[in-house]
């Protein structure tokens, strides 16, 4: 398990998200969630990229990783290639995660990749 409080003074570089995501499978799934997280309203609702605010995931990436993300907040068993393509598709997103992560160190963001979904509820898909 990775985990880590950020201080003041400690910033998260994105070349330690890249890492997390290459090697770990939880690190995909919260770097997923966390993408979600900056998705609109209205595209979460649509399930695609509507808007250019380089926020969130972008158009093209939008319909495959929006549903990844659903599937990892809700439990969902993740098939291996579904996995794969979400890790090399969530890399170019490392820089964003770090941006997010370090702009709430304040109140001590943490990545702990454990708990990477809400209580652990069973899959409904």
């Amino acid at each position: 398990m990775y985990r880590i409080i950020l201080s003041k003074d400690d910033m998260l570089q994105p070349e330690v998200v890249k890492k997390w995501i290459m090697n770990n499978d939880k690190a995909v799934k919260k770097a997923a969630i966390v993408i979600y997280q900056q998705q609109d309203g209205d595209e979460k609702a649509y399930g695609f990229s509507t808007k250019v605010n380089n926020r969130g995931f972008n158009r093209v990436d939008a319909p495959f990783l929006m549903e990844f993300a659903e599937r990892c907040i809700s439990g969902c068993e993740i098939p291996a290639k579904t996995l794969i393509k979400a890790r090399y598709l969530l890399v170019k997103y490392s820089t964003q995660i770090a941006n997010i992560t370090n702009a709430k160190k304040n109140i001590q963001y943490e990545w702990d990749l454990k708990d990477y979904y809400r209580g652990g509820k069973k899959c409904k898909c």
